[in-house]
């Protein structure tokens, strides 16, 4: 399990995952946004233990001003929503009525969901619809329409894999999404982005 690390600014975002936390370290540096530290909380499942620890640390009610948690919606944005309305219950902080909206004070809190936090999706399909006018996806499109007709299914996790396919594109095709955007294959001006950045802002 994934444990915080020593608390450095007065901001904290929790985020899902190291593509996540790398890909919003990206945008911390563009938007020049130096008071906040990410923490990776690993899994969603583990997310409560994550949170109680983090909260219980002797520097968290001195030191913090406002925290963010950010995670897909996957299947269900409204689920996805109440789960983490459920955990800052679990660990006596102010829980928001709607996604991206704070609430309270030391910490204010607010809740993003990949991808806007009203529909499934994930922080991929941000990045798929910011590359959606590249020629390339045409391809992509095209190579998982043959994938379906030979082996009669696709990927469990089709936005994932369309969005690896089409990096397998690009020049340096190992990059991890973080590197992906650094390289300009996922240009991070797109509007699609604006709502995340709207939140980091914000915090």
């Amino acid at each position: 399990m994934q444990k915080p690390r020593e608390i450095s600014a007065p901001v904290q975002v929790i985020v899902e995952g190291l593509d996540t936390e790398k890909f919003i370290e990206v945008f911390l540096r563009d938007l020049k946004l130096d008071n906040i530290q990410l923490q990776n909380y690993g899994g969603n499942h583990e997310m409560r233990i994550f949170l109680a620890a983090l909260r219980n640390a002797p520097e968290f009610k001195e030191r913090v001003q406002s925290l963010g948690i950010i995670r897909d919606a996957e299947a269900d944005a409204t689920a996805a929503f109440q789960s983490v309305c459920d955990v800052l219950e679990h660990v006596n902080l102010d829980r928001p009525v709607r996604p991206e909206q704070f609430v309270g004070n030391q910490p204010r809190v607010g809740i993003f969901l990949f991808p806007d936090g009203s529909r499934a999706g994930m922080l991929e399909t941000l990045c798929l619809e910011a590359i959606g006018n590249d020629p390339v996806i045409e391809c992509v499109i095209e190579y998982f329409d043959c994938v379906k007709r030979k082996v009669g299914a696709l990927p469990n996790n089709l936005e994932k894999a369309r969005l690896r396919t089409f990096l397998a594109s690009r020049p340096r095709p190992h990059l991890q999404l973080a590197r992906a955007i650094d390289a300009g294959y996922i240009p991070c001006n797109s509007s699609c982005f604006d709502g995340i950045k709207n939140f980091l802002r914000s915090l």
